[in-house]
Formats: structure tokens, C-alpha cells, sequence
């Protein structure tokens, strides 16, 4: 029954419908092809209560029918009642099946006499013949309808009437994707391009991957670099070509792993997020360098290179000091600015220098002067990077900026270049791209790129695996960032998406930048490699298919199991002895059993009357014992129905071992029959032995042994026990039962083999029974007894050691030892040494699950040392041993210049313990001084010197001999005092980018006396010929003279102590500075020089003031050199 109007009351004021319904946001940036206010009156409500759900009358709006659809008591009957907009047109059975309508829509409950007296709600939904309609199960619960609202008094119901009113608007789909369920979306099939993986925070590298993608420019120069002969492991270039290659011809998401395998990426690093004009600079430098000497030489730079102009002009005179530098990004400030032309003003704004800050011209003096940059080129492609991430002074931490920033779709950059006239002319015009936009905070969050692939009008939206087609207002409104625009009855909230990098092209150049590329760009190499790759990813997809349709059926021999020593019959499970190779036949589910059994015939060079197959399994107990004949009444039985999983669930390659009994010569010779005949002996039992050699400590013999009779006595079989072991047939033996390996039994020889409950598969082992109480006193030392050996076995486990040379040296096989729990480190060494013909002092273990190396510890034992389950160690072959190795530490001392450019690097090997004065004399003679100290305690320098002949009889000693050196050698040595060295030359340390103490030789503090996990480094300088003048050497002051970018938070460079001289003008310490200082002259600039005072604040003077204390000096230009980025914390790409 349906209970409805008569017609729909479209209310004359809709103007409340449109602020109270009309309030969501879906509305807002989509074109409303429709919309209608339609009124349903439910009279009788009380009636209505008992039915389980009512319909409206049917209306239409934006060309589609629709009802209204409500359950009084609830969809689940719980008194909520339940409302729902319900499409017509997508429950007719000629609905096909793409259609679809996108509504965003409000429903309200109102009172009958008083609209204005109601309850609503608003969703929007994508009706589709799968979802053909969308509301909300629990709207108001039932009882509610009747209490009073507002001032009024009134209910929602009045005279038994309840009022639904429906606020529909139809939406145009622009993009074709609006509300789209995208569970089972298809990026290749719907765009025809494919996203890339994420790795676990690689969201940053994809997005910028994909927009480099789609610069056909750039991705030909990629594949014009050669690497036929190289390796995508170790080679960015290719790994790139292949991830491009894929991206054009994969018909899924592309796996991007090999790419940061390629940078020497761990699986950390490709979990660690880094920032994306980071790697893209690091990136444009690896394949630059990559570049050189090739077709590709100078494509990044003709493509992302443009050229801006620092100057200072003097105003009253005609002086100009300027630099010319290259870009490939221009980074511009978000904060203060609502735009990109309003932050491009601000790169450009020109600062005075007067009055105090006047500028000093070289022949002019002081003068007043304009400074400034002002940009000489833009390049084709040009990249700015929005400073979204900035250093909270107040708060000490980097913060992220969400103000709103605008960014057109075409802008004229004419304005910002050198010689402009006041005309914005066209090859200046520029169009975007893309724009790679960050969703989150300073700690974390996640990257998309919005690009448009062709000079045209569509947007995709690139977000890791997916891509989807996104409309203009989701490009630009939707990443301007700021306050949402979308307002709620609670609060406005801040965007924490928006865009952190845009990529503009040249207009007039956009045809070419992204003209087609084609398959004749690619080398053949790529396609042909990743073809084969994929055949061999093809076939092993179909092995594993087969073997999921399979058996493999394992095969134990008598041949197999005599050679084996351990527990049960062989090892597939357990550490304490290497594992049993047993070969396998692989044969599918469906096959038949008289497949199986030529199969085996055909393998073994058996008749198939020859052998019996027994099944083996694992018993209560845990032991893996044979189980029981397989047999097989019909032939053609599949083996699927013979060999059954113990799980139903399972639909994976059924693992079967069985054991092959071969046919006895002797039954045969008596019986006619291959194996003792059932019915002349239904008491029979098939057992294994193993005879153990109590002098000789080991397992002898292990065989089959058929016991004809049960009932007979353990005792009655014992002299065939002694012939299998080749001992006299009276010799009085000790009879056990490998029950499990902690419980061997031994057994009673005058109980039946029934009473003692033998049955098939178990295995007895037996050893000469000790003659006298001599022997017994001699266990543990001549002798072994059985128990004595499976406790052994419980004891020690099978170690696999993988040697992990350096490069340049051949790699060991892996070589398995077993150890005991009791083995120590030294002799666990001893033994490895042994095997592989080094010395084990000089050999150093590392855990194979944790990477951590294993002290050495000589006495202490391996069940100690190593996690039980600790099968698999790494080995590496020291230079020394590992003693000495684990007292050293190699510390990197830099040779530098004048100007303080690295000009050597050196190694210097000393103790954990050692003092600065140590590593004072070891840096020396890294550098080839040999210092003595005189009675006084003072330091003199020498340098060796050979004659000749000494060093040509030394050349001859070597030869001969070169780990010995000869007598002769100190009779052709010359050594030359070089005392000055000890004077014009100067070592300090470093840490972090700050001088942190010059070394001396009297100085006895402990080199670890320093900062915890901070970086340190240490440098060798050439003191300045004006200090070495002064006498009082020790009442010097120094400084660090740092290098920054913009603020000192962010210290770069290699640092150096600075002397401080009295009444020095600030004018006279630049001059002094800039002779120190590791920048061209053309680069230096005066006013990029400031003092640091003690609370870290950068103070600047005039040139003719002295300046007062100071704890260093500073010098202000950009890190060109990305020494961070070669930092631990820092990214890098391995060259």
C-alpha cells in the first residue's frame, strides 16, 4: 500500500529550503542541472506505524524519476524511523548497466501546519542499478515525533499528519567520476594511464615521478642515456627508463622498488618521507652526471635552467656589483602573499641600503645603493616550490604555513625580467602543468600530483596506484589552501591540503615539451628485457599454478635413509642436523594412480611388483614415522581422492612423503611372493634398526627389518640384531626404542614385541651392551651409549655462515657447521676458520635477523650468544683481529686549502681510549711526520727520506719477502727534522657545521668526550702567515667562522676557527675573512657577512666600528653544494 499526495506542493518560499537544505557543500563547485522541493503528507500516521515501509508518489526531477521511501519502524525494526531518496529509473529492468545520476540532496520531517517546524538531514549519492537509492536508516527515533520544538509547542506530528519534504537537486557529472565508488576502479581502462606504489612513504617520489612522466622531453633525454650494459640494482638511469617504460605500457599500477634499490635505498629510507624539491634536485643531478659525454648532455638544463642576477647598484654614483646565477627552481614565499604574482613582487622588491647599512663601493666608499635580484631567463619548464614549511622562531620548531595561496592557469612573467619595457610579451607566457600538492602536518602526510598530460583541458588527479579525472575547481579551489570555504553549524576549519609545488611551461613551447612520444624513443633493450622478464615472471606463475594444482610427492629410500644420523628416518624440520634431500615427483591432483605409479617406475628402474609405497606421517608425539601401506583398489582412482589434504580449506600443492619398500631377495627366493605373504604371517611388523657403535660414537647402520611375529620375544630376534651389525651372534646387546628424541626407552628383551607396542614404522636402536664396570666408568670419555647421543643431537643445531666480502673480493660459498650449546665463540671461529683456511681471530660474525655484530667474547657460549632460533650468521674476514678491530676507531681527517676546500681525505686508525694528544700524533703520520718528544716533553718533527739504493733494496725485500722488513732498510734512512710543521699547521674538530675545539698536543681529554649522535669531523689547516708572526700562541682568541642560509638554523660548510684581533674594524676582519673563505671573489659580498653574538642573534656593523664580543662569525649564501643532503639524516642517491 502506498500512502501519498494527491499532487507535490512546490512551497512558494523556497528560500529557507535553500539556506536550511541547501547549507552542504557538494552543491558549491558543480553545475545543478535541476533542482525541485518535493512535499509528501503521510495522513493517519498512527495507521502508517503498523506498515513495514511506505512509498511516495512517483515525480521527476532532472529528467529522472524518483520516490520518497520511508520505514516507520526502521529498516532493523528498532523504532528509528528510516528515510531514503529511491531511484526509479535505476530499479527498471531496462535500466542499463552504466547508468547513472548524481544527486546531492536534503530530506526533512516537518510539521503539516508549520514548515518551519522540522528536522533534516543532507547527503549526495551516485544512483546506480547496483545503489539505487541512499538515505539514512536512523533519522529520529519514532517516540520523538511527538515532542514539542522550539517556543512554538508544536510536534512534527499534528493531527495524526506527518509531512516529509524533499530538496533534490541534479548535478552534472563533469568529469565522470563525481561520487564515484572507486573499489573497483580501473586507472588504465578509465584514463588510459596507471599509477605507481606505494612503498610505504614514497608518495612524495611518485608524484614527482609522474610529473617528469609527462614531460615528453624530458623522459626522451631519460632513454637517450646508455645503459644497455648496466644493471637496474645499480643504475638510476636505467631503473628510471624501466619505470617510464612501464608506465607507458603496463596496464596496472607500477612497481617502483628496483628505482630505489637503484639509490642504495634501504627499506627504512623508502619509509621515511622526504621533501620533494630535495629529491628532485638530487635526482636532476644523478642523471645530469649520468648525462655527460651522451646524446642527452645538457637536456635537464635546456629544459629547466634559467639564469637570475644578484646586483647592488649604487644610486649617486655609477657603481654596480652583481652575480649571475643558475636555477632550476625558484622557491617562493606563501606567507604574506595571496598569490603567485604577489610573492613573485616580493622576490623582486628592491631593499636600500643607506644610513647605517650603507654599502662600501669599491673607489666610492660608503655609498647609498639599491640591492636586489631581478631574473635574466625563465626556462621552458619552470618549477616553483611554495615555502610551505617554515622555522617557528616562538615555538623553536619547523611548522606548516595553510594560508590560502592562489595560482593561476596562464601568467605573464615579462615583469620580472632584466630590461623589462612595460610590455608582457608572449613567449613569456606561461601555462600550468601540474601541481603537486602536500595533504598534513610537519610529521606527516601524504603527496598527489594534478596534471595535465596533453595541451589541453583535462586534469587527472595521480595519487599513488590510482589516477582519476578531476575537475578544474578540485585543481585549483580545492589546493589554494586557507580556510574551507564550506561552512558547518559548529566552526570553520583550516585546509591542511594544499599546493606545495607548480609546474609551469612555456606557452609557446608547450606543443613541443609535450609532444607524442613514441615507441622508436625507446631504446630496444628496455622492451626487450622487461618482455623477457615478464615471460619468466609468466611461466613461474604458471609453476605455481601447476603447483597449486599438484602433489609432490617425496620419495624415501633405503639408500637415503642409510646415510642418515639423526632422529626418525630423515630431517625436513629440525636445525639439529642439516636438512635430508628427498627427491620429489610432481604430479597433478587429477592424475590417476597407474600415472603415479609409471612415473615411479620410470625414475626408480623398478617393476611395479618390486615395491610396496607406504605413506609417512607425523605421529602424536611429533616423530615422522611411516604409516601404512598405500593402496589403491582401482587404478584410475585420481590421486587427489588417495592423497587428501587435512584441510578443507586448503587449495594449495599437497606436500606427501612415502616411504619405498623394496622387495626382499630372499622372501622372494622362499615365497614366490616379493614380500612375506599376510596370510602365513598376519602378526608381522615392519621396523627400522639402527645399530650404534659405542666406541666409535656414532650411528653405524640403519636399515629395514621385517619381524615376522609380533608375540615372539624381543630377545628371540636379537642375534639377526647382531648379524646386520656384524657382531658375534651371542654378543648381548642394549635394545631402545626412539620413542621421540627426549625419550629414548630401553626395552625389556623377554616382552613380546605386541606387549612392548611395537607396531609399523617405529624404529629400535641397539648398541653392545657394556661388558664390565671398567666400561661404565669410561661413558663420557672412550665411550658413548645411545641416550647419551640423542641428548648430543638435541644439544646442537645446523649454522649456516654467509660470507659478505667487500666488492673487490671473491665471495665465499656458504659453509654449515653444526655447534652444540655448549660450543664457545672461539672454537665455534676455530671451526669456520678451518673450513675456510683463514685466521679465526681475524673473523667477525653478524646476526643474520638483527644485523648486529657479535662481540668477541672467546669463552662464552653460543646458547648464550645466539636466539635459539638463530640458524644463519654472516661472516666478513678482517684486515686484523677482531680484538684489536673492536678497540679502534677510524676517524676521517680532511686535508683543506687556503680557502678551505677539501683538498685530501685520509683515514686514521686509533684506540676507543685515546686522548686528543693521540690523535694528534696519528693524524702527523698519516701525513708522513714521525714525532718524538725531547726530555722537556716538547714535540719535534721529521719526515723520512730514502736514498736510492735504499729504496731500491727496499723494493727487493718486499718482493722477497713483504711482511718482513730488513736491517738494511734504517742504514738507507735519513730522517729530517721539520719542527715548522708543528706550527703551520693546525687540527680541529667540527661538529655540526660549527667549530668545536682545536686539537692540541698537551691536551689529555678523551676523544668520545663529545655530543652523542651528532656527526664529527675533523680537519688539518694551514695556519695563516699572520698568526704564525705572534708569540703568545695560547692567549690567542678564536672563533668559528660558519657558513648559513638565511638564518642559522640552517649551517652549512666546513667550518674554521677565525683569530679575533683587538681593535679591529669590522671593515679589516671581512678583508682578513674573505682571504679564508671558500667562495670565489665574484661570489663574496660584503654585506652577506654578520657577527654572532652569545644568545645566537646575527648583529651587524659598520665598517668603521669595532665590533664588541662575539662568539663567531657568519657568512650568508645558499647551500649550492647540498652537503646536507649527504648527511645521515639527509637523502641521497647513490652515484
Amino acid at each position: 500500500m502506498e500512502i501519498m499526495n494527491k499532487d507535490p506542493i512546490l512551497p512558494k518560499d523556497t528560500s529557507y529550503l535553500d539556506k536550511e537544505l541547501g547549507s552542504g557543500c557538494y552543491y558549491k563547485n558543480v553545475e545543478i542541472l535541476d533542482k525541485k522541493v518535493y512535499t509528501w503528507t503521510i495522513p493517519q500516521w498512527s495507521t502508517a506505524l503498523d506498515r513495514e515501509k511506505l512509498y511516495s508518489k512517483t515525480f521527476e526531477v532532472g529528467g529522472c524519476k524518483w520516490k520518497l521511501l520511508l520505514f516507520p519502524k526502521g529498516v532493523t525494526r528498532n523504532n528509528i524511523i528510516s528515510v531514503f531518496l529511491y531511484s526509479v529509473d535505476a530499479n527498471d529492468e531496462k535500466c542499463e548497466k552504466n547508468w547513472y545520476v548524481c544527486s546531492h540532496f536534503g530530506l526533512a520531517l516537518a510539521n503539516p501546519k508549520d514548515k518551519k517546524i522540522f528536522i533534516k538531514k543532507e547527503a549526495h549519492h551516485r544512483f546506480t542499478s547496483k545503489e539505487n537509492d541512499w538515505g539514512f536508516q536512523q533519522f529520529i527515533k519514532t517516540n520523538d515525533l511527538y515532542k514539542a520544538r522550539g517556543t512554538t509547542g508544536k510536534s512534527l506530528i499534528e493531527n495524526d499528519t506527518l509531512l516529509v519534504i524533499a530538496y533534490i537537486r541534479v548535478i552534472k557529472d563533469t568529469t565522470g567520476v563525481l561520487w564515484y565508488d572507486f573499489s573497483e576502479w580501473d586507472s588504465k581502462k578509465r584514463t588510459g594511464y596507471v599509477g605507481l606504489k606505494n612503498q610505504g612513504a614514497t608518495c612524495y617520489m611518485n608524484s614527482l615521478l609522474q610529473s617528469l612522466y609527462f614531460i615528453n622531453l624530458y623522459r626522451k633525454a631519460t632513454f637517450e642515456i646508455p645503459t644497455e650494459k648496466e644493471q637496474p640494482c645499480n643504475s638510476v638511469p636505467l631503473a628510471l627508463q624501466r619505470v617510464f617504460y612501464n608506465l607507458q605500457h603496463s596496464n596496472s599500477s607500477v612497481d617502483t622498488r628496483e628505482l630505489t634499490n637503484s639509490f642504495g635505498w634501504d627499506t627504512v629510507e623508502s619509509f621515511m618521507q622526504h621533501d620533494i624539491q630535495e629529491f628532485n634536485r638530487v635526482l636532476q643531478d644523478n642523471l645530469e652526471d649520468k648525462m655527460k659525454k651522451t646524446k642527452a648532455e645538457g637536456a635537464i638544463s635546456s629544459l629547466f635552467k634559467g639564469k637570475m642576477k644578484s646586483y647592488i647598484k649604487c644610486i649617486n654614483v655609477d657603481y654596480t656589483s652583481s652575480r649571475v646565477e643558475d636555477y632550476y627552481d625558484i622557491q617562493l614565499n606563501v606567507k604574506g602573499c595571496k598569490d603567485v604574482i604577489q610573492s613573485f613582487n616580493e622576490y623582486i622588491d628592491v631593499e636600500t641600503l643607506e644610513g647605517e647599512n650603507k654599502y662600501m663601493a669599491e673607489g666610492y666608499g660608503l655609498q647609498d645603493a639599491k640591492k636586489g635580484v631581478i631574473f635574466q631567463s625563465f626556462p621552458p619548464v619552470l618549477q616553483l616550490h611554495l615555502k610551505r614549511f617554515e622555522y617557528d622562531f616562538e615555538h623553536d620548531a619547523m611548522v606548516k604555513n595553510n594560508d590560502r595561496f592562489e595560482y593561476p592557469e596562464i601568467i605573464n612573467l615579462s615583469k620580472y625580467l632584466e630590461n623589462y619595457n612595460n610590455e608582457d610579451l608572449p613567449e613569456n607566457d606561461y601555462i600550468l602543468y601540474g601541481v603537486l600538492v602536500h595533504s598534513g602536518d610537519i610529521n606527516s602526510g601524504h603527496y598527489c600530483a594534478f596534471i595535465r598530460p596533453k595541451n589541453n583541458d583535462k586534469w587527472y588527479k595521480f595519487d599513488d596506484d590510482n589516477v582519476f579525472p578531476v575537475s578544474s575547481y578540485e585543481v585549483f579551489e580545492e589546493n589554494f589552501g586557507g580556510k574551507s570555504i564550506y561552512k558547518s553549524n559548529l566552526n570553520i576549519s583550516n585546509r591542511y591540503t594544499n599546493a606545495y609545488m607548480l609546474i609551469y611551461i612555456r606557452k609557446s613551447e608547450i606543443d613541443t615539451i609535450l609532444a607524442p612520444f613514441s615507441e622508436d624513443d625507446i631504446p630496444k633493450h628496455i622492451g626487450d628485457q622487461i618482455s623477457k622478464e615478464q615471460e619468466e615472471l609468466r611461466k613461474r606463475k604458471e609453476q605455481i599454478e601447476y603447483e597449486r594444482k599438484s602433489l609432490i610427492i617425496h620419495i624415501l629410500t633405503d639408500e637415503i635413509i642409510s646415510q642418515y644420523k639423526g632422529f626418525d628416518l630423515c630431517n625436513i624440520n629440525n636445525n639439529y642436523l642439516p636438512f635430508t634431500n628427498v627427491p620429489n615427483i610432481q604430479i597433478l591432483k587429477t592424475a590417476t594412480y597407474k600415472e603415479f605409479i609409471k612415473q615411479v617406475q620410470l625414475k626408480y628402474k623398478f617393476n611395479k611388483n618390486d615395491f610396496r609405497l607406504w605413506e609417512m606421517n607425523y605421529r602424536p608425539n611429533e616423530t615422522f614415522r611411516i604409516n601404512k601401506i598405500v593402496k589403491c583398489q582401482y587404478e584410475n582412482i585420481k590421486m587427489e581422492e588417495i592423497f587428501k589434504s587435512n584441510n578443507d580449506n586448503y587449495h594449495g600443492p599437497i606436500i606427501k612423503y612415502l616411504y619405498m619398500e623394496i622387495a626382499d631377495p630372499n622372501i622372494l627366493k622362499s615365497y614366490k611372493k616379493p614380500f612375506l605373504p599376510l596370510e602365513s604371517y598376519p602378526n608381522q611388523c615392519l621396523i627400522f634398526l639402527k645399530y650404534f657403535d659405542i666406541n666409535k660414537k656414532k650411528i653405524m647402520k640403519i636399515q629395514k627389518f621385517t619381524i615376522e611375529d609380533i608375540d615372539k620375544p624381543l630377545i628371540h630376534y636379537a642375534p639377526l640384531f647382531n648379524e646386520i651389525a656384524d657382531l658375534p651372534v651371542n654378543t648381548p646387546l642394549n635394545i631402545y626404542e626412539e620413542t621421540y628424541p627426549t625419550m629414548i626407552d630401553l626395552l625389556n628383551q623377554n616382552h613380546s614385541l605386541r606387549k612392548l607396542e611395537i607396531v609399523d614404522g617405529d624404529i629400535l636402536c641397539f648398541e653392545r651392551k657394556l661388558a664390565n664396570q671398567e666400561e661404565y666408568v669410561n661413558i663420557n670419555k672412550n665411550i658413548m651409549i645411545i641416550p647419551q647421543y640423542f641428548d648430543n643431537l638435541l644439544n646442537q643445531k645446523v649454522v649456516t655462515f654467509i660470507n659478505i666480502g667487500q666488492d673487490d673480493e671473491p665471495k665465499l660459498d656458504d659453509i654449515q657447521l653444526i655447534l652444540r650449546g655448549d660450543t664457545t665463540y672461539i672454537e665455534m671461529a676455530n671451526m669456520l676458520g678451518e673450513r675456510i683456511q683463514k685466521d679465526p681471530e681475524n673473523l667477525q660474525f653478524i646476526t643474520y635477523s638483527t644485523h648486529q655484530q657479535i662481540r668477541y667474547l672467546p669463552n662464552k657460549r653460543i646458547d648464550k650468544i645466539l636466539d635459539p632460533d638463530e640458524i644463519i650468521l654472516y661472516y666478513t674476514i678482517l684486515s686484523i683481529t677482531l680484538k684489536e678491530y673492536e678497540n679502534i676507531m677510524v676517524i676521517s681527517v680532511d686535508e683543506l686549502t687556503a680557502k678551505h676546500q677539501i683538498k685530501k681525505s685520509h683515514n686514521v686508525i686509533v684506540y676507543n681510549d685515546s686522548t686528543y694528544r693521540d690523535l694528534y700524533e696519528s693524524i702527523y703520520k698519516e701525513l708522513g711526520y714521525e714525532l718524538l718528544r725531547d726530555e722537556n716533553g716538547d714535540y719535534h718533527s721529521f719526515v723520512r727520506e730514502e736514498s736510492n739504493d735504499g729504496q731500491n733494496e727496499r723494493e727487493k725485500d718486499e718482493e722477497d719477502d713483504e711482511n718482513e722488513s730488513s736491517e738494511e732498510d734504517d742504514e738507507n734512512v735519513r730522517y729530517i727534522n721539520c719542527d715548522e710543521v708543528l706550527t703551520t699547521k693546525r687540527i680541529y674538530c667540527t661538529c655540526e657545521n660549527r667549530v668545536l675545539t682545536i686539537v692540541k698536543p698537551d691536551d689529555y681529554m678523551s676523544i668520545r668526550n663529545h655530543p652523542r649522535d651528532v656527526k664529527i669531523n675533523y680537519y688539518v689547516e694551514d695556519v695563516p702567515t699572520e698568526e704564525l708572526d705572534e708569540d703568545d700562541d695560547d692567549n690567542k682568541k678564536m672563533v668559528s667562522v660558519v657558513y648559513f642560509d638565511k638564518t642559522l638554523n640552517n649551517l652549512h660548510g666546513i667550518p674554521f676557527p677565525f683569530e679575533v684581533h683587538d681593535n679591529e674594524t669590522f671593515s679589516e676582519l671581512k678583508k682578513r675573512l674573505f682571504k679564508k673563505i671558500s667562495l670565489s671573489n665574484k661570489e663574496l659580498n660584503e654585506n652577506n657577512v654578520y657577527l654572532v653574538s652569545k644568545e645566537s642573534q646575527l648583529i651587524k656593523y659598520d665598517d668603521d666600528d669595532v665590533p664588541d664580543e662575539y662568539v663567531a662569525v657568519g657568512y650568508d649564501c645558499p647551500d649550492r653544494t647540498l652537503m646536507h643532503l649527504l648527511s645521515d639524516k639527509g637523502l641521497k642517491i647513490n652515484t
